[in-house]
């Protein structure tokens, strides 16, 4: 419900001027083993589907039969225009109650290995170009708690990245690769918002400097 309740199209557009695309998955446009555009479907905007989502796990309206309503925390290391955003698609959307949990970044960390945190705002960026970096190494579970990371346990995720990591026919491995994605995003493991555009600016002397295939220098 949370992840079909928030128009990122728009938050990028307006929030974020641009500088930033709507993401509906954990690999970035252009990272090999992207499948963006066929896993939008379970993250993609879709208030009536979020709603019924909720009432359908006991809150419709954000409140249970009783009448008490739904109450989430998200934590932070300050003041985010996108989590303002975030917390008022969900109280308009779904009519939940959303705290907003200011943290020193050391806590922050702290709680995040200990799994303390209901929901957190989690920016990450990739050290090498290949999707173990991003998959294996910030979601596969490692204990009962799930990763380092993330409470995430998919027994089925954590297998098929352990066959990519053995794996020597490069095209299989990718293939392999995007197969576990697809569980992370139907799963609903994080709700994925956005991915950063790269900008560049240039001396016009510099020139003979080839682009790669996504246009990047």
């Amino acid at each position: 419900a949370l992840a079909h309740s928030i128009d990122r199209d728009t938050k990028c557009a307006t929030i974020n001027q641009g500088t930033q695309v709507a993401g509906y998955t954990m690999l970035p446009p252009g990272f090999p083993a992207y499948k963006g555009e066929e896993l939008k479907q379970y993250q993609e905007y879709d208030v009536e589907k979020a709603q019924a989502l909720l009432a359908e796990a006991g809150y419709p309206e954000g409140k249970d039969a009783n009448g008490k309503q739904l109450e989430v925390t998200i934590v932070h290391t300050g003041r985010s225009a996108d989590f303002e955003y975030i917390m008022q698609q969900w109280q308009d959307n779904l009519g939940i109650k959303v705290n907003y949990e200011v943290v020193e970044g050391g806590v922050w960390s702290t709680r995040r290995a200990e799994h303390t945190m209901q929901i957190f705002w989690g920016c990450y960026e990739y050290d090498y170009i290949d999707p173990s970096n991003m998959l294996t190494s910030l979601w596969r579970s490692v204990n009962e708690k799930g990763s380092p990371r993330h409470s995430y346990l998919n027994p089925e995720f954590d297998a098929l990245l352990d066959a990519a990591a053995v794996e020597q026919d490069a095209a299989k491995r990718i293939d392999i690769f995007m197969q576990a994605e697809k569980i992370l995003v139907e799963d609903v493991a994080a709700v994925f918002i956005k991915h950063n555009l790269i900008f560049q600016i240039w001396h016009p002397y510099l020139v003979g400097i080839p682009a790669d295939k996504n246009g990047n220098v």
